[in-house]
């Protein structure tokens, strides 16, 4: 993973200093790890991009590094902050989500537990966005999927939407939308389901 930083301490006797991403990440850089300079000698408040690592003990390292103003500047991923045709659908399906559990007649039900899987789901994608930025062992695709099937969903895409989190990841994308319909499909067979419960 590529990132920008600055120069915030450097030892120039014995080689090497710590890098400060935005993020408050302290990376240590060693002049081994320099590939290039653009100005001699590395200097406290160089900018750097370098090239994110840890060392056997899990301490964060800056590897490849280029040090200067003119270090090439990083590669941003593009997170979508725009509007796409899955928000437009989900927000198609979000409008006749409330029908559908009109005409379950199991509202009062529906509504609490909706809302509290939700809530689940939101704070699943933080904490995945966390674990995303500290490069922590992630919380994997399969359970925030399994969120949204359940009924988390308009949580899970408040939750894309408000972290900016697996919003460029399309296959992800497409499988949140099915489990959208299928939750919707779910709701629209549970009066069936319910009465023939009831009744047996």
């Amino acid at each position: 993973m590529i990132k920008n930083g600055k120069l915030i301490q450097w030892n120039d006797d014995k080689g090497f200093g710590f890098v400060s991403t935005e993020n408050g990440e302290r990376y240590f850089l060693h002049i081994k790890a320099i590939k290039r300079t653009t100005k001699g000698r590395p200097q406290i408040g160089d900018l750097v991009t370098f090239e994110a690592g840890r060392d056997g003990q899990g301490r964060l390292l800056a590897l490849a590094a280029v040090v200067g103003q003119l270090a090439r500047p990083i590669k941003k991923k593009v997170t979508s902050s725009g509007w796409d045709l899955i928000d437009s659908l989900t927000l198609l399906l979000l409008i006749l989500w409330p029908a559908l559990i009109w005409r379950s007649g199991l509202g009062q039900l529906i509504f609490p537990v909706v809302l509290l899987l939700s809530i689940c789901a939101f704070f699943a994608y933080g904490r995945d966005k966390t674990q995303a930025q500290n490069q922590e062992r992630r919380t994997p695709e399969d359970t925030l999927h399994g969120w949204a099937l359940l009924g988390g969903w308009p949580g899970a895409w408040i939750a894309q939407r408000v972290f900016r989190h697996k919003t460029q990841k399309g296959s992800f994308r497409w499988t949140y939308l099915l489990t959208v319909i299928g939750n919707l499909v779910g709701l629209w067979f549970l009066p069936v389901v319910y009465a023939a419960a009831t009744s047996a």
